[in-house]
């Protein structure tokens, strides 16, 4: 064999037995990983059982309910050793008399299991034999332990018990579960305080101190949250109030109060022609003015004025009358004054007066024949008598009333187109004056900020006749500009004729709802 060619045999040779472990190895990696494929998932398996084991014995070590020597082992160590206390070396006192006989101990037992051991606190298990049975027993009836630990011992009943289907290895407890150290703790204190009570009762010079002879414990002041305490708290400097002086610069009296107000109120209806009941169209429009005058009693007590002008004018709409395009329902313009000197308290001898008129001209319905003008009727009144007047703190109600037994009342018509006799004058005369008694009445009630109600009440006589007035409004406002008023008039006069079923009464009612602005300079 010539060299090159034994040269590559050679050379072969070398690299096929490098080769081979090589291939060897990477064929038994390949069958490794093969058959670590095919046991992954009983592994996988395998976890998650264990996992599951492990999950459930947690789960069943969190629902058992373990005794009391259990608990004080799984605790961290910890000084658990009770103080000694003796109390005979402090000082006696004796706190009263008292029976020494105390109330035995609770020892009842919970129901009693089948097959189930009974632990009493940090005794050893006694084997349930029934509930008399433990009771009896000696060790049982010396304790003072009231708890009771029953135990779950093997069941392999065909009936299953409390315990067995509660949670396997279930402990079921009693009424207390105090540790043992610390019912000794407190039976020694109950016995220093039994030695001590019977040793002052029989020998009573041991005592040191009653206790109702003790000197009250001192206490912390309590904290004054008042204004007052307040007040005295920040300690500010203190002031002499009659050395006091303010800058009358700076101080702004208001003698008279006034209170101006009005008011535009409407109502409409329309009626189409075919409308299947009927009716008419209808536009009313009321409008009030009112200006109240009152002198301020801050700053003069004594006297009593108050002024009162207003004035109301009602229109309708009447397209059912022929003559004319609407008519007046209402046109008053009135003025009251009271005015007094005090007589003592809250009484005044006062002057009163009362003066009313119509302004525009009123006819009767498709006639020309007028019912009323300016001064026709007129009607004053004046009166010497007494006043009464009272405002509560809150100023939410103001009254006043006064008592002329002196009056002069003086009716008026002084136009010949109207008939005197319906105002009780002569034909030939234009006035009438009556003397008599007057009285009269006049609240006003703030019942919430934005409901108020107003009555006035007036009542004259000259003996031979009854005048009456009583009128009531009840205003409700909205807003500053929005409000609804409801008015009533009343009005009893025995000098007019009886011709209708109301007889002497006659009565002027209206409900309204519009626009309305007040301004006030009270305070």
């Amino acid at each position: 064999m010539n060299p090159p060619k034994r040269f590559s045999t050679i050379l072969f040779l070398a690299i096929s037995a490098l080769a081979l472990p090589l291939a060897s190895s990477y064929g038994q990696s390949a069958l490794r990983n093969v058959k670590s494929a095919r046991t992954l998932a009983f592994e996988e398996s395998a976890d998650s059982i264990a996992r599951a084991d492990s999950l459930a014995a947690a789960r069943a070590e969190a629902l058992r309910v373990r005794d009391v020597d259990e608990i004080m082992k799984s605790l961290p160590e910890s000084d658990l050793r009770t103080t000694p206390v003796n109390k005979v070396f402090g000082p006696w006192v004796f706190l009263g008399y008292r029976n020494l006989a105390r109330k035995g101990m609770d020892i009842s037992l919970p129901a009693s299991l089948a097959n189930t051991s009974v632990i009493c606190g940090d005794s050893v298990p006694v084997e349930n034999t029934g509930i008399e049975g433990i009771i009896a027993t000696d060790e049982l009836a010396e304790r003072n332990d009231s708890s009771l630990i029953i135990r779950e011992s093997a069941f392999e009943s065909e009936t299953p018990t409390v315990a067995s289907i509660a949670s396997p290895g279930l402990l079921i407890t009693g009424k207390s579960i105090t540790p043992k150290w610390l019912k000794d703790a407190l039976n020694a204190y109950r016995i220093q305080e039994d030695f001590m009570y019977s040793t002052m009762v029989t020998d009573p010079a041991t005592i040191d101190y009653s206790y109702w002879d003790l000197p009250v414990p001192p206490r912390l002041l309590e904290d004054d949250v008042t204004f007052a305490g307040y007040m005295r708290r920040l300690n500010l400097p203190e002031v002499d109030v009659d050395k006091a002086v303010l800058p009358e610069e700076n101080l702004r009296r208001i003698h008279w109060l006034h209170t101006v107000g009005a008011s535009l109120h409407f109502s409409q209806a329309y009626v189409s022609s075919n409308w299947y009941q009927g009716g008419n169209n209808h536009l009313a429009l009321l409008f009030n003015f009112n200006w109240n005058v009152q002198l301020n009693q801050v700053y003069h007590p004594n006297l009593l004025f108050q002024s009162n002008l207003q004035y109301k004018l009602g229109l309708n709409s009447t397209p059912q009358d022929e003559v004319h395009r609407y008519s007046i329902s209402e046109d008053l313009l009135q003025y009251n004054l009271n005015s007094g000197v005090k007589a003592f308290k809250k009484w005044f001898y006062s002057l009163n007066a009362v003066f009313k008129t119509q302004i525009l001209k009123n006819y009767e319905k498709n006639s020309n024949v007028r019912t009323a003008s300016f001064l026709s009727p007129g009607d004053l009144n004046i009166g010497l008598g007494m006043a009464y007047s009272h405002q509560n703190k809150t100023k939410t109600l103001q009254l006043t009333a006064t008592i002329s037994p002196l009056s002069y009342n003086l009716k008026t018509c002084i136009t010949d187109k109207i008939d005197h006799s319906l105002y009780n004058i002569d034909a030939d005369r234009k006035s009438r004056s009556e003397f008599g008694s007057n009285g009269e009445f006049n609240m006003l009630w703030m019942i919430t900020p934005n409901i108020s109600y107003k009555t006035r009440v007036f009542l004259f006589t000259d003996y031979s006749y009854f005048l009456s007035d009583w009128e009531n409004t009840m205003n409700f406002e909205i807003n500053r500009f929005l409000s609804t008023q409801i008015y009533a008039h009343l009005r009893y006069d025995t000098s007019t004729e009886s011709l209708t079923k109301w007889k002497h009464l006659q009565l002027r009612e209206v409900l309204s709802f519009g626009l309305t602005y007040t301004f006030s300079t009270k305070p």
